[in-house]
């Protein structure tokens, strides 16, 4: 379990035991809240854009740089920060601070 795991480069499951048994728990790999925003718009996102609302919502905040480095096959910095951008105007993430130390965020339901 826990080869396949890695190989699939997903979360190791966690192990836990109790009277009378034991039970595993696999963790998703991405944020179920990120995959719900998606749901949220009405207009359709990419699959790149995606995979961005994936990534951020995997931690819950990730650096540009970051999300260049865990996209597969990784366009320009400049298709990034559009599509980045595109999910800010949909009301999907929003972005703390600036310059290269700005974090994108899942921006939550309830926020205006």
């Amino acid at each position: 379990m826990l080869t396949l795991c890695k190989e699939h480069r997903l979360p190791e499951p966690e192990f836990s035991e109790y009277s009378g048994g034991f039970s595993i728990q696999f963790k998703f790999k991405a944020s179920l809240g990120a995959i719900s925003l998606a749901i949220r718009t009405k207009s359709p996102l990419s699959s790149r854009q995606s995979d961005i609302l994936q990534i951020i919502g995997k931690y819950g905040k990730a650096k540009m740089q970051y999300i260049l480095s865990e996209l597969k096959d990784p366009p320009t910095s400049r298709m990034v920060l559009k599509d980045l951008n595109h999910l800010k105007e949909l009301g999907l993430i929003e972005l703390e601070g600036s310059t290269k130390a700005a974090l994108w965020t899942i921006k939550p339901k309830n926020a205006p």
